[in-house]
């Protein structure tokens, strides 16, 4: 089920998963570019708090993983055409423990067609990127 606040924005989301209540999402629009998400799996021992960033566009960016005092944080960067191009994933103090990229290749409506999943190696594997999947899709124009 989902609650809207008096403005008209989403402000909850009640899941249920074979017709039982299994977690809850609550939205807390703190300002223009910045949406916290709130996720409660109605268990003692699973609760996790997102804060999701966007850019202009309203793409995301960033996500923030609070943890106590920590966060840990994922970031985004995307093509001219709004597609997703890297993903990295940061721990608490910084520093990258993470990241893929993706190749892609447009059809002549500017769609990707193909796309092709890099892991980077971090660390003393720095220098390795490894192909991990290729995912391909044919769009049919009328």
């Amino acid at each position: 089920s989902y609650s809207y606040d008096q403005v008209g924005r989403l402000s909850t989301i009640e899941h249920f998963l074979l017709g039982e209540r299994s977690y809850e999402e609550e939205f807390n629009h703190v300002n223009s570019g910045r949406i916290e998400v709130i996720r409660d799996f109605l268990r003692p021992d699973s609760f996790d708090k997102e804060i999701f960033l966007f850019n202009k566009s309203g793409v995301i960016t960033d996500i923030l993983f609070p943890d106590g005092d920590s966060v840990h944080s994922s970031r985004y960067k995307y093509d001219k055409y709004g597609n997703p191009i890297e993903w990295s994933e940061y721990d608490a103090k910084g520093k990258l423990f993470q990241k893929e990229t993706y190749r892609l290749e447009y059809d002549s409506h500017n769609n990707w067609i193909r796309q092709i999943t890099f892991e980077h190696g971090i660390g003393r594997k720095a220098k390795s990127i490894k192909a991990m999947q290729i995912s391909t899709r044919s769009i049919t124009y009328r």
